[in-house]
């Protein structure tokens, strides 16, 4: 399949995306988001993000890069998963910024646990995870898993239907290899390296479903919220 075959049997997917972007956007600017009030920082950050990835989505499935573009959808699904379970109260900005926090801990205990790592780190460089380490020590902060965002975020079904699905993309499993591998029947194999439609309807229509419900879960946040005053629309 060509490119332009793909954008032509398409269309509609691709047209339904770019509606969906606008939704967002459109919603991004009817509301203010106040930089004192972090939930408003987080949310407006990650919906910037989303539409970013959404875009990426779009050039890729138009592009016929299937691998890529399943990759993309799955963190799509991700953020927001995020941005909805912060929209509707079921997690604090501090639980998203936290996970960075807990990252950092991971990487900075195995480091200090391995003789062989730490050899190679300059003493003042040691001298600071050790300090790190120190002033972690004693917090109690919960690791917030993709399912548990999911579950927050009220998408259980479209982590277990949709994001578990594009994971192995991510990961490049043997699932995520299957639709370029073929074998003829005289027993030679086959690698499609043209562009793929492959997975395009899953992935877009994932992505649709992903701006959708951030709009709508940014619009009931500031809704929910009596003090928040819509956006002052720019002069023309």
């Amino acid at each position: 399949m060509t490119e332009e075959e793909i954008q032509a049997t398409y269309s509609v997917q691709f047209s339904s995306l770019d509606e969906q972007i606008l939704q967002l956007e459109s919603e991004l600017y009817r509301h203010q988001f106040l930089s004192g009030d972090r939930q408003h920082v987080v949310v407006h950050l990650l919906a910037l993000r989303l539409i970013e990835l959404a875009r990426g989505c779009r050039l890729l499935a138009k592009a016929g890069l299937a691998a890529a573009n399943a990759s993309l959808g799955r963190q799509c699904l991700e953020v927001g998963f995020k941005l909805k379970a912060i929209c509707n109260g079921k997690a604090t900005p501090e639980d998203f910024f936290n996970q960075e926090i807990i990252s950092r801990e991971k990487s900075r205990s195995w480091v200090l646990k391995n003789p062989s790592a730490l050899a190679v780190l300059s003493p003042e460089l040691r001298d600071s995870l050790h300090q790190e380490s120190q002033e972690a020590s004693g917090k109690k902060l919960k690791e917030i898993k993709p399912y548990e965002w999911a579950e927050r975020a009220e998408e259980v079904e479209v982590h277990l239907f949709a994001y578990s699905t594009l994971s192995d993309f991510v990961h490049s499993g043997p699932v995520s290899l299957g639709h370029i591998f073929d074998v003829k029947s005289n027993g030679q194999i086959y690698m499609q390296t043209g562009p793929s439609d492959y997975l395009i309807d899953s992935v877009i229509e994932g992505t649709c479903h992903c701006l959708a419900s951030s709009a709508n879960a940014i619009q009931k946040m500031f809704c929910d919220d009596p003090s928040a005053a819509p956006a002052q629309k720019a002069s023309p």
